[in-house]
């Protein structure tokens, strides 16, 4: 399997090289991709909420870009769940968590990783990690990246799509804490890790609402490689929701499962927002 994600990621990594609409497109989204560190202010439009009816909040168990998909005809963003020191986590050797889906199939590792972007976030956390000054809990720090290319299906094995069936889709790239650290043992409790899911989702919800996002696909955030209790994030994301239910038209929480790893994480979340 290792072998066959490699080949689609070069693929994907030559058509972002050669294909004149996928390299017009991450150019148009570097011009405007910027990262939101921790200590940054984030400014809300100035209207209190920009919906008259709220949100609805919807848990599926699909995909994130085949979630997004869906909603090709509003402003829709998704959030990545991201490796805070590496360009696209482990994604050119095969590996398969949700931001290496994401990467495969999408212009989405070459707009992140940008000069610049990669300076500001990954490199930086690399540095921080390395001097203690940060541990794999990480920090709120963010990427926006508007118009990302979706031109392969959100599968398994992605396949290239006709290119009337391409579509864009905005992006937020965020770290959730590592719990599942090769380097170092974290040990938080459960009232900490909520509060500090809450902090982050509050960012992230931000940035999309002050970008005038009308869908935003969440997930079950961390809850995969890094270990995060699945009921912790979804009461989390449960108690934070009510705030932002007049920013957006539909909340969507995509949480996949692949068979192999069982449905837990998709049954915390149906639990904490039936």
């Amino acid at each position: 399997m290792r072998t066959e994600l490699i080949t689609i990621f070069n693929d994907t990594d030559s058509l972002c090289r050669s294909n004149e609409k996928l390299t017009a497109s991450i150019k148009e989204t570097i011009a405007h991709q910027y990262v939101v560190t921790e200590s940054d202010k984030v400014i809300k439009k100035p209207e209190d909420h920009r919906f008259d009816t709220p949100a609805e909040v919807i848990v599926s168990q699909r995909r994130s870009f085949e979630a997004a998909k869906r909603y090709s005809s509003e402003r829709v963003c998704v959030l990545n769940f991201a490796s805070s020191t590496h360009v696209g986590g482990g994604v050119t050797t095969g590996a398969g968590a949700q931001e290496e889906c994401l990467c495969r199939c999408s212009t989405l590792y070459f707009a992140i990783g940008d000069n610049e972007t990669k300076k500001n976030f990954h490199d930086t956390h690399y540095r921080q990690l390395k001097s203690g000054r940060m541990n794999s809990i990480y920090n709120d720090d963010c990427i926006y990246s508007p118009g990302i290319t979706v031109f392969k299906s959100d599968t398994e094995l992605p396949k290239l799509l006709p290119e009337n069936e391409w579509y864009n889709v905005d992006v937020i790239t965020c770290a959730a804490p590592n719990l599942n650290s090769r380097y170092e043992k974290i040990f938080i409790s459960d009232k900490v890790l909520k509060e500090l899911h809450k902090k982050r989702a509050k960012r992230i919800l931000d940035i999309a609402v002050s970008e005038g996002e009308d869908v935003i696909i969440l997930g079950a955030f961390g809850c995969g490689a890094f270990r995060n209790p699945p009921d912790i994030v979804a009461q989390a994301y449960r108690e934070v929701i009510d705030d932002y239910k007049y920013d957006f038209k539909t909340i969507e929480f995509a949480v996949y499962c692949p068979p192999q790893q069982g449905s837990s994480n998709y049954h915390a979340f149906q639990r904490a927002f039936r």
